[in-house]
């Protein structure tokens, strides 16, 4: 139930309105929730929730974007695998939001863009249990997608833990041992090494995992056979 929908519900059950006025708030509303959605494309997945609801929502519209994923569903410790070359997969997205969480969310994304400051974690990030990672950002009306290999990201969640050359992983859970959080700016501060420049959730099966992780790899001075460990540049 979105946040309008319980709105209306609440004055329909408590406002003492007469069923002419509360359909005439429904066609405000309605109304409303059109404009949002010509401006903001991506409006409707945005008061999809939070936690698993939208989680397992992106995650499927994701893997849906590749020719070359398969999507677990939510049934494993990783989100996906590939298919051409059986690399094991996690997805974590955030919404671009900017104000109070208290606040309507369709005013949490109005006038915000990719140039805009944005502040928050990807949330339970666990680099022990994959081998690389989606990290994706919604915004109104585009997404951002980075592709980062599990190895460069610190494998301790806690700060007195971080390893030299990587990505820091931050504690989240007191004591938690092998799961984290990373803060967005460090993915947006290297966009230049982990970005997939252009990438659209909707075109469904119009990218290729495999070949997107050889770009990745090259940005690295890697192949794609090369195990040999991953560091930040200049570090």
């Amino acid at each position: 139930m979105t946040q309008i929908e319980f709105a209306l519900q609440e004055i329909e059950q408590n406002g003492n309105l007469s069923a002419q006025e509360i359909q005439f708030l429904k066609r405000i509303f309605s109304a409303h929730e059109n404009r949002m959605q010509e401006k903001f494309p991506n409006y409707k997945l945005f008061i999809t929730g939070t936690g698993q609801s939208y989680g397992l929502k992106i995650q499927k519209i994701i893997t849906e974007s590749f020719n070359d994923l398969h999507n677990l569903g939510g049934s494993n410790s990783y989100d996906a695998d590939c298919t051409t070359n059986k690399t094991r997969i996690e997805i974590k997205s955030i919404k671009a939001l900017k104000g109070k969480s208290s606040d309507y969310i369709g005013s949490r994304i109005i006038n915000l863009n990719e140039s805009t400051h944005l502040s928050g974690s990807f949330q339970q990030v666990k680099p022990l249990t994959c081998d690389w990672f989606i990290f994706h950002i919604l915004y109104g009306n585009s997404d951002r997608l980075f592709l980062v290999p599990s190895d460069i990201i610190s494998k301790t969640p806690k700060l007195i833990n971080g390893e030299h050359g990587k990505i820091l992983l931050s504690g989240q859970h007191r004591d938690h041992k092998t799961e984290g959080q990373i803060n967005i700016g460090q993915i947006l501060s290297r966009a230049n090494l982990f970005e997939i420049p252009g990438y659209n959730h909707n075109n469904k099966n119009a990218y290729n995992f495999a070949e997107l992780q050889n770009i990745i790899c090259k940005r690295f001075n890697k192949n794609a056979n090369d195990d040999t460990e991953w560091f930040l540049p200049n570090s």
